[in-house]
């Protein structure tokens, strides 16, 4: 459906919506496009004598609004940003709105003591049949824990200089941070028995001072012995006590959140003790073969997540099982063999020695925000990788410093050699870049290896139909893979962790089966007249030559305005017929829709039809406003055009038939 843009008045306006860019109207600027890429300029106004001059350039044209994602991270940040500002004046305009007189009120329903009851009747389950769900009663004893903030920051020498100001914990992972904690609770032997967030909170059974707690361990990432982590743990004045109570059914706990942080603690245990990968409240179970492998040097993992949750079979923690994507833990040129399809590391060496080869573009892609481990210094550091070099490490040179102050040019290859006695086999292969834009380092790549434990979140569209076909099983192999999991979970959460037996809590390794509050609903009735549906067939004609217009009190015409109908005098006799204007003309004169009945077995009455075809009008999902005519019109002509489209191209009904159910319903939007 290709339209032209209406003409403007005295100015150039807007051109028209159809797929190509409209023309402007006439005057000294030409109108804006239309939906393409651009419109046309607009025609020369015309003013008392003469004609009025060429009109300018059209504008740019613009695609049809898009619908917002709400997990957009931009967009969830303006909406919460918007309710904290706003949020309580909405919610009293909302309230005193629905609580006028005569109005029921509107609240949040509070959770019922008991099963809930439907208002429809349920069907029986067929004898011997049961619906199992992926949720595990959990059971815990009246206690409660103690929340702390954690703060770190980096120390220098024996002095104890500080460094920087900066919170670790808002600019490190949440691995460093653990390792961290870990290290203070094999340091400080008297501290009480705690589980950490990986952030910035922390939960002990006991009470610490009001003081807090300070504490120094070695830097992980850094030389020991010379820089090192001091940690502050001081107490919120918080506490959260079990078992779990609903204080809302729309927004979880602070006890609820605890709960999901206790719970966190056996999944560290487990994957320690297994060598599996945790990934915030994710458990993964590494297995490296080609079957896994979904490109780009990633593989499949499977494994589960859990979250803690209130039901009214009391406190439960909801198991499902997930798949997630990880590169292998090696040596990096071996991440780059896979990432680039390269048959041999010497078919990768030679790609990444030409820097405009197709192998060392993807290399230098595959290789960002990758975290990588060297062993050169003589402790082990992770860094995050910026990209590849464009020069070799044999070539790559830089001004080093001597002890006595004298710099001396040397490469990197060099480099390696006389610091650190370590003489590169790949000197030809290009340096993993690290560090700053304004101070960059660069590490030989055969230095470099991935240690365990990276998941990737952001996939490309081949990786992602991948790890769809590895999480697409069957129901009987996800709910085995839950269920064999979750016996391994409740045996360290009702037998081996600390924090759970202080805590009396337990796991039933049975899931929640629902007997009584399950049923079918019943299938839905159609009711047929004489074994065959009532059909009304409505006509819209938009060719045609009739107009309408408004006049004023005062005789001065304009346009008709939205909702003006016209089913007499104008219209056709014999049938029921009328003229309906629908929309706001943005430029030019509106043309109205002629709406005829030809056929009506319903028995649609004339008022119905007319508010029915209005109505219509504002359910179009490409504009805000309403349309010229009824959207399911519009939508029918669209996927007409698109047909007509495809049996000019050559193909046949058949193939147009069978394109459909692989389609969305509404693919021709």
């Amino acid at each position: 459906m290709s339209g032209r843009g209406g003409r403007g008045g005295d100015r150039g306006g807007r051109g028209g919506g159809g797929y190509r860019g409209g023309r402007g109207g006439g005057g000294d600027r030409g109108g804006r496009g239309g939906y393409s890429d651009r419109g046309r300029g607009g025609g020369g106004g015309y003013s008392d004598r003469g004609r009025g001059g060429g009109g300018g350039r059209g504008g740019g044209g613009f695609a049809p609004r898009a619908i917002q994602d709400p997990n957009d991270k931009i967009f969830r940040s303006n909406l919460q940003s918007g309710m904290r500002q706003h949020g309580s004046a909405i919610n009293s305009a909302v309230q005193a709105a629905l609580t006028k007189p005569g109005r029921p009120s509107v609240g949040v329903p509070k959770a019922p003591s008991g099963p809930s009851k439907c208002m429809v009747p349920l069907g029986k389950l067929v004898p011997g049949m049961k619906v199992i769900s992926n949720i595990y009663r959990m059971k815990v004893q009246e206690a409660c824990v103690y929340q702390n903030a954690v703060h770190f920051s980096e120390c220098y020498s024996d002095n104890m200089e500080k460094l920087t100001e900066i919170d670790l914990n808002s600019t490190s992972d949440i691995p460093f941070n653990r390792l961290v904690m870990e290290a203070v609770s094999e340091k400080e032997k008297d501290f009480p028995l705690f589980v950490y967030d990986g952030r910035s909170t922390l939960y002990s059974l006991a009470k610490l001072p009001a003081e807090g707690v300070t504490t120094v361990v070695d830097h992980p990432n850094k030389r020991p012995g010379v820089c090192f982590l001091k940690i502050q743990i001081n107490p919120t004045g918080k506490y959260m006590s079990f078992p779990l109570k609903m204080d809302s059914p729309l927004e979880p706990s602070e006890d609820s959140s605890a709960m999901d942080v206790i719970m966190r603690a056996p999944m560290l245990e487990l994957a320690r003790r297994n060598k599996w990968i945790v990934s915030n409240a994710t458990l993964l179970s590494p297995e490296w073969t080609d079957q896994r492998h979904i490109g780009g040097g990633y593989f499949a993992l499977y494994g589960i997540t859990s979250t803690v949750r209130i039901c009214l079979a009391g406190e439960c923690i909801n198991v499902d099982a997930v798949v997630a994507a990880s590169p292998q833990p090696g040596p990096v040129l071996n991440y780059l063999q896979r990432a680039t399809n390269c048959r041999s590391l010497d078919e990768l060496a030679r790609g990444l020695a030409d820097g405009r080869s197709p192998v060392f573009r993807m290399a230098d892609e595959s290789i960002k925000g990758i975290q990588f481990g060297t062993e050169h210094l003589g402790y082990s550091r992770k860094y995050k990788a910026k990209g590849l070099s464009t020069k070799s490490a044999a070539d790559h040179t830089f001004d080093w410093e001597q002890p006595n102050g004298e710099t001396k040019k040397i490469s990197t290859a060099q480099y390696f050699k006389e610091a650190y006695k370590v003489v590169l086999k790949q000197s030809r292969l290009p340096c993993i870049v690290v560090g700053s834009k304004a101070k960059p380092i660069l590490i030989p790549i055969e230095m470099c290896s991935i240690p365990q434990g990276q998941v990737r979140r952001a996939l490309n569209p081949d990786q992602t139909a991948s790890v769809l076909v590895h999480a697409a099983v069957p129901a009987a192999m996800r709910y085995q893979r839950i269920a064999d999991n979750v016996k391994l979970l409740a045996d360290e959460v009702n037998k081996n962790n600390a924090m759970c037996k202080k805590l009396g809590l337990t796991i039933a390794p049975a899931p929640v089966v629902c007997e009584k509050s399950a049923g079918i609903l019943p299938s839905p009735t159609l009711q047929f007249g004489g074994n065959r549906g009532n059909v009304t067939v409505v006509s819209l004609q938009k060719r045609h030559k009739v107009r309408l217009f408004l006049q004023d009190k005062q005789g001065v015409i304009a346009n008709t305005i939205p909702g003006v109908v016209v089913d007499g005098d104008i219209t056709r006799p014999g049938m029921d017929n009328f003229f309906l204007n629908s929309h706001v003309a943005l430029q030019g004169t509106a043309k109205s829709t002629h709406v005829a009945v030809l056929h009506d077995e319903i028995g649609i009455s004339s008022e119905t039809m007319r508010l029915l075809a209005y109505y219509e009008c504002y359910a179009f999902q490409r504009s805000t406003t309403s349309i010229s005519h009824a959207a399911s019109a519009r939508l029918a002509h669209l996927a007409a055009f698109r047909g007509q489209v495809l049996r000019s191209a050559g193909a046949s009904a058949s193939d147009i038939k069978n394109l459909g159910p692989g389609l969305n319903p509404l693919f021709f939007l």
